[in-house]
């Protein structure tokens, strides 16, 4: 199922509008000082700066905010707002088996209206101390369009299958509801196959307990879209080690007669595959094994999965999107590729796009990944053959690398320690499974070179260009094995020139998919780095170990780009008394390359393999920093934009950001008089051109969406109101 969008912002808007508006029982507004803080992040920007608004111009405030041109995605990340199941609650609309499939589509949106409620900060309105009352309830949901009898239908439906339960006039979730939302989270959304498209030579040998296995081409795809059609209701698991996890859960609930696919079967682990028949016996659980290569899995000789020679091109179509799909199939026409070759063709492509999600990215890397996903390759290679085999074992390595060692991490926590703590020991294991994920690098590619001087020119205000230039280059062109490498840089200017912003640049432009940013100004001290102790209260994994699974979607990443901002901010003071907080030994360790090889996480404590971040730091002066750690540190300054720079290039620049995420209506660009305008509202201030470009445009636009010529007593006014306005203080940085 594709994620669509809710509304969920919308939703969460308008219960705002009905709280501020409506008259209830109690007056939450008065009662409850949760609804105040909460409409206020809604704002995002607060027009009641010291002081708390009165409910008419708060109920204005929020009326105002337009949510159509932006995502739910976009409006929660994007804001303090916190909503646990954002990633969770589509589910409730997949087609898989569950109990969510009976039900209408009116009580799929009650339904997700509650989710709402209980696991966002509204959770805070409808579930505090103060009663709330079963009126109350119908005047909430009056703008859902459901009437006050449709929604007891569907509160008694919805109880009557076991997904909502009322306490004091409140409707909670059950556990139920929870575990089915968990369970379809945790099913990757395969494309649909044509089963008649695949031959599949059954096994003869099953065992007693129900294990069916199955492997050869598209296989994941096949016992997806074979246990849809069954309608059976199936758990998904990746690994063994998850599916041991899931089992003892099983086992703990007293939960029976459940059916659990392990997916990805690659490697034989006899005593892990013993404990998980012992206990489906018990359970009386149904296992269906899946996996690529065709030998016995659990002790069953599986049954093999073929593509029918005559549909290998309706599957591409079918398992793939266009943009891939159709040059595989020109490849394939063009080159008359045989079946067999066909075959493994698509065995590597599958494994490429298990590591990288991106379509597009995959489309692009086609005609190479063609050129090299073929296993039959390999045994036509000779030293004849014009053939890159350096390439290839490059990308071996990428798709083929671990993070942790399986023997040293069972050795570790399977014989040296007993846990007393059921807590840590789920927060081991937790770790582990994310680092049992495909690991790879952040790999070179010759078109940065033409990216790089693109983002050097954006920012014309670093003083040494050359230099973070040629540390940049000879980072792009002289990696070993094309794996990025840069030497640790430390960004100078003062707030507001650009540092943070170039540093999120650059890991775009190095193809990471999130920021790593450790704000050092925050107090953080050695243990939010490194991990802490598990003997301590509230011990967990540090930020640099987390930085493997943070940085990509989907896959770990062994090379992050990792930011440690204001990195002048922090103590290294030797004399101080927590020594958490002297962060300078830590610092100097992690900067250093030959102390890296050894690092650990104080909390997992198993070393990792082939961990080698890339570090970045900003300050705004390298004075407060001892000088061993300057010593490790390559320095890069940042000047601050002239009148020039800000008006031609910083605000056109966010003013595109801004047109990016806003619908036509807003102009294509800024005339030159438009960007002085907004050059002195901003009062020179970087953080304040996000600011000034919404002030600008809400007074050049009227309610009709018309836009009038704004005359110099208007502008006149616009620049003194926004001066009284700006209290004046210190920057921290440059933000978007």
């Amino acid at each position: 199922m594709e994620n669509r969008d809710l509304g969920l912002r919308i939703i969460f808007q308008k219960i705002l509008i009905a709280f501020l508006s409506k008259k209830f029982k109690l007056d939450y507004f008065r009662i409850n000082s949760n609804l105040v803080s909460i409409a206020q992040e809604f704002i995002i920007e607060s027009y009641f700066v010291g002081r708390r608004p009165g409910k008419r111009k708060l109920l204005k405030a929020v009326k105002k905010i337009n949510l159509d041109s932006i995502s739910d995605n976009k409006f929660f990340y994007d804001t303090d707002i916190e909503y646990s199941h954002l990633d969770m609650v589509n589910e409730i609309y997949d087609t898989l088996p569950s109990c969510f499939c009976e039900l209408s589509d009116e009580e799929k949106q009650v339904l997700i209206f509650f989710d709402l409620c209980s696991n966002s900060r509204l959770a805070k309105i409808f579930y505090s101390d103060i009663p709330f009352y079963s009126g109350d309830w119908y005047k909430i949901v009056d703008f859902l369009r459901i009437s006050k009898t449709s929604f007891d239908e569907i509160i008694t439906k919805l109880q009557t299958v076991g997904l909502i339960e009322i306490y004091r006039c409140k409707y909670f979730l059950t556990k139920k509801y929870e575990e089915e939302l968990m369970r379809l989270s945790t099913i990757p959304h395969f494309a649909e196959v044509n089963l008649e498209y695949f031959e599949v030579q059954s096994s003869q040998k099953k065992l007693d307990n129900g294990f069916t296995a199955f492997s050869g081409d598209c296989v994941s795809y096949y016992v997806y879209t074979k246990l849809k059609t069954e309608k059976c209701s199936f758990y998904y698991v990746p690994s063994l080690y998850k599916c041991v996890d899931l089992l003892n859960h099983f086992d703990i609930a007293g939960m029976s007669n459940k059916t659990v696919w392990i997916d990805n079967y690659l490697n034989k682990n006899s005593e892990m595959e013993q404990e998980i028949q012992n206990i489906a016996k018990r359970r009386r659980i149904k296992i269906i094994v899946s996996g690529v290569v065709q030998y016995p899995l659990f002790g069953i000789e599986s049954s093999c999965v073929q593509m029918k020679e005559s549909c290998v091109e309706d599957i591409v179509k079918q398992i793939y999107p266009p943009e891939i799909a159709e040059p595989i199939n020109d490849y394939f026409v063009k080159n008359n590729i045989p079946y067999e070759e066909k075959r493994g063709l698509i065995f590597g492509i599958n494994e490429f796009l298990a590591l990288n999600h991106n379509p597009q990215y995959v489309a692009q890397r086609l005609p190479e990944i063609l050129s090299t996903a073929n296993p039959a390759d390999d045994e036509k290679c000779s030293e004849g053959d014009n053939i890159d085999i350096e390439d290839n074992e490059e990308d071996k390595t990428s798709d083929e690398t671990s993070v942790v060692d399986v023997d040293e991490f069972q050795n570790r926590y399977e014989t040296e320690l007993n846990f007393d703590n059921d807590q840590v020991k789920n927060q081991i294991m937790e770790i582990f499974h994310k680092l049992e994920r495909s690991a790879v690098f952040l790999k070179t590619d010759r078109n940065m070179l033409d990216e790089l001087e693109k983002l050097l020119d954006q920012h014309p205000n670093i003083l040494n260009k050359d230099l973070l230039c040629d540390y940049l280059k000879n980072a792009i062109l002289f990696s070993k094995q094309s794996k990025i490498k840069i030497p640790p840089l430390l960004f100078v200017g003062n707030p507001g020139c650009g540092k943070t912003l170039f540093c999120k640049q650059l890991r775009q432009l190095l193809c990471q998919d999130n920021d790593i940013f450790i704000p050092m100004g925050s107090g953080a001290g050695v243990d939010y780095l490194m991990g802490s102790t598990p003997g301590y209260k509230n011990a967990t994994n540090g930020k640099i170990l987390s930085a493997i699974w943070e940085a990509k979607k989907n896959v770990n990443c062994l090379n992050p780009v990792i930011v440690f901002d204001e990195i002048d901010k922090v103590s290294f003071n030797e004399r101080i008394g927590d020594v958490n907080q002297n962060m300078g030994p830590t610092l100097i360790q992690l900067f250093g390359d030959e102390n890296f090889l050894h690092f650990k996480d104080n909390f997992f404590d198993v070393s990792l393999q082939n961990y080698n971040p890339n570090f970045l730091a900003t300050a705004n002066s390298t004075e407060p920093i001892p000088e061993p750690l300057l010593d490790r540190l390559n320095i890069v300054k940042f000047r601050d934009y002239t009148h020039e720079e800000l008006k031609n290039l910083v605000i056109p620049f966010q003013y595109q950001s801004f047109k990016n995420e806003h619908n036509e209506l807003a102009p294509d660009c800024l005339s030159s008089e438009e960007l002085e305008i907004i050059y002195k509202l901003s009062g020179k201030n970087t953080r304040q051109i996000q600011p000034s470009i919404n002030k600008y445009l809400a007074a050049a636009f009227d309610l009709d969406g018309k836009k009038h010529q704004l005359d110099s007593n208007a502008i006149e006014k616009l620049v003194a109101k926004s001066n009284n306005s700006y209290e004046e203080k210190q920057q921290i940085g440059f933000c978007m």
